[in-house]
């Protein structure tokens, strides 16, 4: 039997974060404040000759995975990268924190996907989004075994943008349903929600858990009223995660459904906070906890990975620890 107790479908992700004036962004052909999306020589033009960069791997998938990893989960990633220098950062930085990566890096002529963060002040965060060898992603590259010996199966709504994917998700989710695999929908960002929502609806028959942010929940079903949600799940056989930022996370499913509080932190970046939250939840749960107690460790291992700047909660033994402690109770 496979080693990987979780695996996880999403996108490799390089994001950088860079501040600048609104005059560079005019000089480089962007408007203040809107999102773009570019190919490949556009993306690296964008991206040389600049210095004041702050560079870290992402997508949702990824960074949980790397939380559970360092909760003692022995994981696996399936994803695509490219052979530049991006697709070996993002792979070295998984490798590093015990993530198994289950694909080779692509020989193919695509970048790394990637995004830029172009701070300009009061606000203004500009975004140039380069889905690059993520998007080739298909069937042929993942394991079947990974999915029938996991515990859990991670699923990145990011992927629906991929050609075909409808086709043959629908092939590995049935695999996983028949092997008893609980699977788990990631929402990832609103926009991913809005362009496949009927998709992401009829996979609510499917899966065992959807998580998001109270954005994409609302994109996904509608409405922004809470009890209008709480009614939805109360006739699906699954379980709804849905975090609030400061204003903590509201757990739903048939029969239960509560609210808990965030922890307070020292805010320094709230990037990765959804991520690190359900990477607790799951930790708890996976550990035979109940639905209350894995959500508090969530809140928990969020507000941690808040107080750090980038995707990663270096502290490795700090949030053994702290789950360690949830654990004993």
């Amino acid at each position: 039997m496979s080693a990987i107790e979780v695996v996880g479908i999403g996108s490799a992700w390089v994001d950088r974060v860079y501040h600048c004036s609104e005059r560079y962004l005019k000089s480089v052909g962007l408007e203040p404040g809107r999102i773009y999306k570019v190919g490949s020589e556009r993306y690296r033009s964008l991206c040389q000759g600049r210095t004041d960069v702050f560079q870290y791997a992402g997508g949702s998938v990824a960074n949980s995975l790397v939380a559970l990893s360092q909760l003692s989960h022995q994981v696996g990633f399936v994803g695509k990268a490219s052979v530049d220098g991006d697709g070996l950062f993002f792979m070295n930085d998984l490798m590093s924190h015990g993530v198994s990566m289950r694909l080779p890096p692509s020989d193919e002529d695509l970048s790394t996907s990637g995004c830029l963060f172009f701070h300009s002040g009061a606000g203004s965060v500009t975004k140039v989004v380069h889905l690059g060898a993520s998007k080739t992603l298909g069937l042929a590259d993942m394991s079947m075994q990974d999915v029938i010996d996991a515990r859990v199966l991670l699923v990145e709504a990011d992927i629906l943008d991929m050609p075909k994917l409808h086709e043959w998700l629908a092939s590995v989710l049935d695999l996983a349903k028949k092997n008893k695999t609980q699977i788990v929908l990631v929402l990832s960002n609103k926009y991913v929600v809005s362009r496949h929502r009927t998709f992401l609806l009829d996979l609510l028959c499917i899966v065992d858990f959807v998580a998001g942010n109270e954005i994409e929940f609302e994109t996904l079903l509608n409405t922004q009223a809470i009890e209008n949600i709480q009614s939805y799940f109360s006739h699906l056989p699954l379980i709804g995660i849905m975090t609030r930022s400061s204003e903590g996370s509201c757990v739903f499913s048939s029969d239960e459904f509560f609210c808990v509080h965030s922890h307070g932190c020292q805010l320094i970046d709230t990037v990765a906070a959804g991520d690190y939250y359900l990477s607790g939840f799951l930790h708890a749960y996976l550990n035979g906890l109940g639905l209350q107690q894995s959500a508090d460790l969530g809140s928990v291992l969020a507000s941690k990975v808040c107080s750090q700047r980038g995707s990663r909660c270096c502290d490795m033994e700090d949030l053994t620890e702290i789950a360690s402690s949830f654990m004993a109770v």
